[in-house]
């Protein structure tokens, strides 16, 4: 029987210690196999999945991104861009005193049309505050002479005065009421422009005119009757002021002598720029009736039923009114006034309209 040679342990452990080892080895190499293949086909993948930044978030030093430019409607004929409105130097604004009084407007049943460009419309219009003239007793006194009134001057208070004999005088900061006692004899009344210019005279010979230059008179009644005919004289600027304030109303006689007169004149006026309302929101008032319609009634059927028809707006432009009261603070307001004629059932011919909105922004809504 053969005999197996002898092993020592020594030499069995090497033989296992080098067989583990083998196979660590193993493992490794296959560990990173696996991760060349896996690993960077995982990475490959996640950067794929990642969103690329935006160059506008992040641009390239070398380049700088550049942005198009919207492009620029063209201008629409019958709408135009408005800017902020912007305030003016006297602050907030009271309510205008809007027209008022003429009878058909209650029977007028209106469609607007627009027939021009809303950027005819300014964007911006003067506000004139009417600053009161601060009467003395001394002052009351010097007119009263010159207007031969003999009377008393009476301190009413609060800077109002009054005077009778050989006529009547009452003042107060910017009014001033005269009536002669004298009686113009009967006959005929002199011409208009006699009419007018006797009236001027009279309010420069009395200084009664000196806070705003004077503009063109006008006769506003003739009454033949009487012998008297009433002359308006208002300030040259602001131009077509609506309202009683300021002007001047002087009644002559057929002598050309002043019977009555009536003055509501400021010391002075000081004016300031004011924004004025989009000229969407202008013409929206205006269409939705919001406005006052002025059409001169002798040119419309009489009577009472409805008067229905369209109103074309051809034109625009500004007029002023009043706003506030004496005893705060008085100016006078641009309205816009859209211009055009009425086609209305039953009348042969268009009527010339004129239609008023209120135009500050800066402003409360309108009474009247």
């Amino acid at each position: 029987m053969d005999e197996q040679p002898n092993q020592t342990p020594g030499s069995g452990r090497g033989r296992m210690i080098t067989t583990i080892g083998a196979a660590v080895v193993v493992v490794i190499m296959i560990g990173l196999v696996a991760w060349i293949v896996f690993g960077r086909s995982g990475a490959a993948g996640d950067r794929a999945a990642a969103p690329s930044p935006s160059p506008m978030a992040s641009p390239s030093p070398a380049q700088t991104p550049s942005v198009a430019p919207s492009a620029t409607p063209a201008p629409s004929p019958t709408t135009a861009p408005s800017p902020a409105p912007s305030g003016g130097e006297f602050g907030d604004l009271p309510a205008p005193e809007m027209p008022s009084g003429n009878p058909v407007n209650r029977r007028l049943s209106l469609n607007y049309r627009l027939d021009m460009s809303l950027q005819q419309i300014p964007t911006s219009a003067p506000v004139y505050q009417m600053l009161p003239k601060d009467w003395t007793r001394e002052q009351v006194a010097d007119l009263a002479q010159r207007l031969g009134v003999t009377g008393e001057i009476v301190d009413q208070g609060s800077g109002s005065f009054r005077a009778s004999g050989g006529g009547n005088l009452y003042v107060t900061e910017n009014l001033v009421q005269y009536i002669s006692d004298a009686k113009p004899p009967a006959g005929e009344l002199p011409g208009d422009d006699v009419l007018i210019q006797s009236a001027r005279n009279w309010l420069l010979d009395h200084n009664l005119l000196g806070g705003a230059d004077i503009g063109p008179g006008s006769v506003q009644d003739r009454n033949t009757d009487t012998g008297r005919a009433t002359v308006e004289i208002k300030p040259i600027e602001p131009d077509k002021i609506l309202s009683a304030i300021p002007s001047a109303s002087v009644i002559i006689g057929t002598d050309k002598s002043v019977v009555e007169a009536n003055i509501r004149w400021p010391a002075s006026l000081r004016k300031a720029s004011y924004g004025l309302r989009s000229a969407d929101e202008l013409w929206a008032d205006a269409g939705a009736g919001r406005g006052y319609v002025d059409i001169d009634p002798k040119l419309l059927p009489e009577g009472s039923n409805q008067l229905m028809g369209t109103a074309t707006a051809r034109s625009v432009g500004l007029a002023y009114t009043v706003a506030g009261t004496p005893a705060t603070n008085q100016f006078l307001v641009p309205l816009v006034v859209f211009e055009g004629e009425a086609k209305i059932n039953g009348v042969d011919a268009p009527v010339p309209v004129r239609i008023y909105v209120q135009s500050v922004s800066q402003q409360l809504a309108p009474r009247g």
